[in-house]
């Protein structure tokens, strides 16, 4: 611009004492469309300052009529300047002024708009772990007026998200790149950014990164336990010996070696025999494992069985299975150890209608809590215990109380069953005689147990007493060194056979010919059924019946004796019978409920013996034998 005399701090000339603009630009316009400018002149000199102008000589840029222009001191004149583009390209033209100290041009010009997308040259993943991925953001920007589409050209291990897109103008976008190696080696490559109409600009941006291969050592807490080597070492945790319903928790470490990150996964082995109900339990089933530092994972066991030994595997592996550590759970259980200090309480000789008492006590040596329970009726049997269940803490001892209330004149012989969670049973064995006035029983004692069990082993017990006595008279029969009888062999020699092994309390328990169709004895008196169901009972006043036939398996009479009373809501008539022998008799069981909308459960007690034990006079002490107990559980509501 000739005749510039002066450059103004704003962006303005000064020509010849007028301030304006160095020149008027046009952007971000389009065809056919009229855009207007103003050039406003200012006289910054103290005189009054004549003017004439040309306007542009281009039909596309059009200014007012040219006339002459007066600017007095510090006024300013405002010329209006219009360009009417009609297609897109560039325009250039001016107006020209006259003063009386010189000339001077205003060009006028009209930008092409062009995209300008900006992104950084370089991006530095530094390391990553093999088959993992690592995350930069970064940032592209518009510096263009045009709204500007995008797209990535990417390999791998290289990826940017968004792969496309479109800028506005002069904005920013934040950009994440990832870097996914699948080998321990170093990678670069170029990422090309296109933009533009027809993608035709491009910038080029380096990524660079370095695959690593992690490494984890894996071991139980606080020790360095990890064997063998190669791709499958192996790691051991051992929980010991854990009681029954409890939890331990122990944890594995692991520790990262390598200077990237390591991703985990924990997978329970495959086709392990305890995966339908698993007793470890490894909550985390993945993670991460910083550079050069180490995690804890927990592991748990909740046992399951008594006195069972369990293990389990873990697969502990870095991402991609680039390398796996076995862990091995091993870990055992035990059930509380609970035991009565008696395995026979004896009441002996009681008169009818007076009571003893005697006492029990349940053990429990383990430092687990148990739970018992006695499978006893106390309302309906001659003996009552002050408690039949509870909670025995660990290393602990209860004192139970038993009452023995007989009803009739007679022995009495319940073996009671005592059911621990998570341990098998345990028996206690009740014993009693009871005289009136007129009938007197022979006391019974321990040691006629024991007796009974060898005869019944020898396939003596179906015999009744007075047919032992006779076979003993007649030299059938010898008594051995324990006072039981057996028969001696053919060419004359004793030759006793031992006393039967032990049965497992939880085989005496179920294998009873009721609960299993196995049992281990064959019974000489025996209930038809062991359970009276009454069902619903919708008139009090209407009472109920059903009836239970007891059989004579044995080859002697036999008396059976109900416990219980009419007054309660379940009794049995008659409540004495006699029985002959390998005959069966039926009894009458009545339900009588005392108040609505009730549910009514007793267990009824019976027990039969040899009726010639009935006078002590008639009994001799080598063939007297306990009664047998039986019981019936009613229902009804």
């Amino acid at each position: 611009m000739p005749g510039i005399v002066a450059q103004a701090n704003n962006g303005r000339v000064n020509c010849y004492g007028v301030e304006l603009v160095e020149e008027i630009v046009w952007r971000g316009w389009e065809p056919g469309k009229e855009y207007i400018k103003n050039l406003v002149l200012k006289n910054v000199r103290v005189k009054t300052i004549k003017l004439k102008f040309r306007g542009p000589n281009s039909r596309f840029f059009t200014t007012l009529y040219p006339k002459p222009i007066v600017l007095s001191a510090g006024t300013s004149y405002t010329l209006p300047i219009t360009f009417r583009p009609l297609e897109k390209v560039f325009y250039d033209d001016s107006i020209d002024f006259t003063t009386n100290d010189g000339n001077f041009k205003v060009p006028l010009r009209s930008v092409l708009p062009q995209t300008n997308i900006v992104a950084p040259e370089r991006i530095d993943f530094s390391m990553c772990a093999a088959h993992d991925f690592i995350q930069v953001a970064f940032e592209i920007r518009n510096t263009s007026e045009v709204l500007t589409p995008f797209q990535f050209e990417t390999k791998d291990p290289f990826s940017v998200s968004p792969v496309e897109g479109i800028l506005e103008p002069f904005a920013t976008l934040s950009m994440i790149a990832n870097f996914s190696p699948k080998a321990a080696v170093v990678y670069d490559g170029d990422i090309i950014l296109k933009y533009g109409d027809d993608f035709l600009n491009t910038e080029i941006m380096h990524f660079e990164g370095v695959g690593k291969y992690p490494h984890l050592l894996v071991s139980s807490a606080g020790v360095h336990s990890q064997k063998g080597e190669g791709r499958c070492p192996q790691s051991t945790v051992d929980f010991g010996v854990v009681p029954i319903g409890k939890t331990a928790e122990r944890w594995i470490d692991l520790e990262n070696l390598s200077p990237v990150n390591a991703p985990f996964t924990i997978e329970r082995h495959r086709g392990a025999p305890g995966q339908l109900d698993p007793v470890f339990n490894c909550a985390q089933k993945r993670g991460l494992v910083p550079a050069l530092s180490s995690a804890r994972v927990p592991i748990s066991f909740t046992p399951n069985i008594v006195s069972g030994d369990f293990i389990e595997y873990f697969h502990v592996k870095t991402i991609g299975n680039i390398s796996k550590t076995v862990v091995s759970c091993p870990g055992a259980s035990k059930g509380s150890k609970v035991f009565l200090n008696k395995a026979v309480v004896n009441f002996m000789l009681i008169d009818l209608g007076q009571g003893a008492t005697k006492t029990i006590d349940i053990v429990n040596e383990s430092d687990v809590e148990a739970t018992f329970q006695f499978q006893i009726d106390c309302n309906e049997s001659a003996f009552k215990f002050q408690v039949t269940n509870g909670i025995l803490p660990s290393n602990s001892r209860k004192t139970i109380i038993i009452n023995f209330s007989p009803t009739h004149a007679i022995n009495y012989h319940r073996r009671v069953a005592c059911l621990i969670h998570n341990q098998d049973p345990v028996f206690v064995d009740l014993l009693g005689t009871s005289h009136s006035e007129t009938t007197k029983p022979a006391v019974l004692q321990a040691k006629h147990l024991r007796r009974f069990e060898l005869h019944n082993d020898r396939g003596l017990a179906s015999l009744p007493p007075e047919q032992l006595n006779e076979m003993r008279k007649e030299g059938k029969l010898l008594v051995d060194g324990d006072g039981a009888l057996f028969a001696p062999s053919e060419d004359g020699r004793a030759n006793p056979s031992p006393f039967p092994a032990a049965i497992a309390t939880m085989d005496e328990f179920f294998n009873d010919g009721y609960c299993s169709e196995a049992t281990h004895r064959i019974p000489q008196v025996s209930l038809d059924t062991h359970l009276a169901n009454f069902g619903r009972c919708a008139d009090l006043n209407n009472v109920e019946q059903q009836f239970i036939n007891v059989t004579n398996h044995t080859k002697g009479k036999i008396t059976v004796v109900w416990m219980g009373d009419v007054n309660h809501p379940f009794f049995v008539s008659p409540s004495e019978m006699d029985i002959p022998p390998q005959k069966s008799s039926s009894f009458t069981i009545t339900f009588k409920p005392n108040a609505p909308n009730l549910f009514f459960g007793a267990e009824l007690e019976c027990y039969a013996f040899y009726k010639s034990l009935r006078d002590y006079r008639l009994v001799e002490d080598a063939t007297h034998c306990p009664p047998w107990c039986m019981t019936l559980t009613a229902t009804g509501g």
